[in-house]
């Protein structure tokens, strides 16, 4: 379960407006951990990120579970 559905689900136990800050904390939470993820991949080799199978055009989407599984992609 993704958090935005987490939040979601809390949503529709609370009231509006606990609700509301709920989903906006949970919001603002995920960003800063993505956003720190981001910041941590960067930091690596080119070498370290082909070790993990990743480059450095994809680490946003691959930290925000938005990247295109490619098992058979090779990179060189």
């Amino acid at each position: 379960m993704s958090v935005s559905a987490t939040a979601r689900g809390w949503a529709l136990r609370g009231n509006g407006l606990v609700a509301t800050v709920k989903i906006c904390w949970i919001a603002y939470l995920t960003r800063r951990i993505e956003r720190q993820a981001i910041i941590q991949l960067h930091a690596m080799s080119d070498r370290e990120l082909q070790d993990i199978g990743l480059t450095r055009s994809e680490i946003e989407r691959a930290v925000r579970g938005k990247r295109d599984h490619r098992p058979f992609t090779r990179h060189f």
